[in-house]
Order: structure tokens, then C-alpha cells, then sequence
């Protein structure tokens, strides 16, 4: 299919007719409307496999029916067996295991939410949200939402006022909201496809913060190296000037009055001492 590619947010998109796309019996209603679809190039070769391509590596641990399996950028833990039904064709698979195997999100996922929201004072005693986070919130919604809520979700409408809390008193994508918006999911709601899909996106944003602070601080101590070595080059050109000008002032030549530096203890060479006087001679403007 053609048509014009566009980028939006880092995705590719083709615009296109309506009509060019439209599957169904009826005619098109707006056959020249122009609409945006993703994009994917299936020639592309990089679609054969992840460019971090690490090697896959596994580890149990001593009789339990956990296991440890990584690859370099995923790590997961997944069950030696599906928990709820006999296989089927599982058989001598020879190390590899199905995604349903895998324990997506384990005990930290609930320990992790209550953790994000303890600390932005969410938390009281093991009550989710506060009293004072539902006062605020009756104040907001009125008292009509609140009791709908408790009607539909019966015990787990607090998970659901924590999201509400979260639309309300939380930046779109902070760690809170990611946090209250998961517990709300996966108690409230029962949406476990969404729930899995942020639950991922929220350890990556944890591994790449903590890289870009690693980055951050190889980053610092290169700067910190450069300010010294910048202070050390200033010192050692403040040295061979203080010792070789007076000598050229009284009629030695460059040459004789770097020689003489450099067996007074200065600079690293007669020869280095000589063009480092030069350069800062002609840097200066003088002849």
C-alpha cells in the first residue's frame, strides 16, 4: 500500500485514502477522508530478531518449581509446569518453556504498589487509599460516585479509588500513578492484559533509570576529569612561561631557554617546552 509517511511519537504511519482501506459491505462514507495506519516495512531485516539479541541462559533453584531464565535484557521466572492443566505437547521440549509459564508478575507486583503509594503518604496502617486521600476525593466526586463504586466493586473499590486518586492528584506516567493504576487494574477491573503490559513497561523504566544514573555519574567523573587535567595543562603552560620568558628577555633564544627549563624540572621535553611556548606566543599575537 502507498501513501505518505508520517511520524508521530517515534511510529511510522502511511496516509492513505479511506476508501483504500475500507473492508466493509457497505460503500465507504467518506471514501477521500484522509487516516493514518501503522506503518511496517516487512522487508525490513531487522524485524528477524531484537537488536539486543542476548544469549538465553537458565537457572533453577535446588528443588523449587521456579526457575530463572534470562537472556541478557529479559528476565522472568516461570514454572517447570503449567499449574492448572495437563500438558499438551509439552513433551521432551527440551528447556523451553510457554509464556503461560511464566510468573509475569510474582509477589513484588502488590508489594511494589503498596510501597509507591506508602511513600507518597497514600497509606494508612494497611488501609489503601487514606482517609484523608477518600476525604478528598468524596469532596471531588460527590458522595453519588463514591457509593456507586462501592456497589460495583464491593470490597475492592478502594483499588478503584486509588485510581480515581491518581487522575486527580498524580503526574500522567509518575511512578504513582503507574502504581495506583495497576492495583486498581488488577483488583478492581480484573484487566490483566493491561496490567501485564504497564507492570513490564514499569521495570524497564526502574532498569533504564538506574542505567541513566549510572550514565549520569561516568558522565560527572569524565567532566571532573577534564576540569583537572584542564587545571593541570594550565599549570604546566604557567610554569615553562615563568621559566623560559626571562631568559628569552635576556637574549637566549627558544630553543636554549627550553632546554634550560626542561633540566630545571620543567615540562616533559626541551622540544615540548619550545612548541608549547610558541603556540602560546603566537595565541597571544606577538612575533
Amino acid at each position: 500500500m502507498k501513501g505518505r509517511k508520517v511520524t508521530i511519537a517515534g511510529y511510522s504511519f502511511l496516509e492513505v485514502r479511506q476508501e483504500e482501506i475500507w473492508l466493509r459491505v457497505e460503500p465507504c462514507p467518506e471514501p477521500d477522508r484522509l487516516v493514518l495506519i501503522l506503518h511496517r516495512d516487512r522487508e525490513n531485516p531487522d524485524y528477524l530478531e531484537f537488536p539486543d539479541g542476548g544469549d538465553f541462559e537458565s537457572h533453577d533453584f535446588g528443588g523449587s518449581p521456579l526457575t530463572l531464565a534470562t537472556d541478557g535484557f529479559s528476565r522472568h521466572e516461570f514454572w517447570s509446569e503449567l499449574p492448572d492443566e495437563e500438558p499438551l505437547g509439552f513433551k521432551g521440549r527440551a528447556g523451553g518453556f510457554s509464556a503461560r509459564q511464566v510468573n509475569v508478575l510474582s509477589d513484588s507486583f502488590h508489594g511494589e504498589c503498596q510501597c509507591v503509594m506508602d511513600a507518597h503518604g497514600w497509606m494508612e496502617g494497611l488501609d489503601l487509599p487514606s482517609r484523608e486521600i477518600q476525604a478528598k476525593l468524596l469532596e471531588l466526586e460527590g458522595p453519588e460516585v463514591m457509593s456507586a463504586a462501592r456497589e460495583r466493586f464491593g470490597d475492592n473499590c478502594r483499588a478503584f479509588f486509588c485510581e480515581l486518586a491518581a487522575v486527580h492528584f498524580s503526574k500522567p506516567f509518575s511512578r504513582l500513578w503507574y502504581a495506583a493504576n495497576m492495583f486498581s487494574l488488577y483488583y478492581a477491573h480484573y484487566d490483566d492484559l493491561r496490567v501485564g503490559f504497564l507492570w513490564a513497561e514499569y521495570q524497564i523504566r526502574m532498569r533504564q533509570g538506574s542505567n541513566a544514573r549510572r550514565g549520569e555519574k561516568t558522565k560527572n567523573a569524565a567532566r571532573s576529569g577534564g576540569e583537572a587535567r584542564r587545571h593541570a595543562n594550565e599549570a604546566l603552560r604557567q610554569a615553562v612561561v615563568e621559566a623560559m620568558a626571562p631568559q628569552i628577555h635576556n637574549g637566549l633564544s627558544i630553543s636554549r631557554a627550553a632546554t634550560l627549563a626542561y633540566k630545571g624540572g620543567v615540562g616533559s621535553s626541551p622540544e615540548a617546552n619550545r612548541r608549547l611556548f610558541n603556540r602560546l606566543k603566537k595565541a597571544a599575537g606577538e612575533k
